[in-house]
């Protein structure tokens, strides 16, 4: 069985609607890092408010064995 998880959700400060920074590339490549020590299958970003593709692209150069794939797209 596959457990996947969300990076940089609805649940994420970026959300918060009260001029939040956006997460930085270093945010996401910790918050990949970490899913995966985690021991998710798979990681998704979504689209709501920002692309998914460079978040997923960055959680590529700093994971090994989790799935990547997008939320909507």
């Amino acid at each position: 069985m596959r457990v996947e998880t969300v990076m940089l959700g609805p649940d994420t400060e970026q959300y918060a609607g009260d001029g939040i920074a956006s997460a930085s590339l270093t945010d996401i490549a910790q918050a990949a890092k970490r899913l995966e020590g985690l021991g998710f299958d798979g990681i998704t970003a979504p689209e709501a408010g920002h692309d998914p593709y460079l978040p997923l692209a960055i959680a590529a150069e700093h994971t090994q064995a989790v799935g990547l794939g997008t939320n909507v797209a």
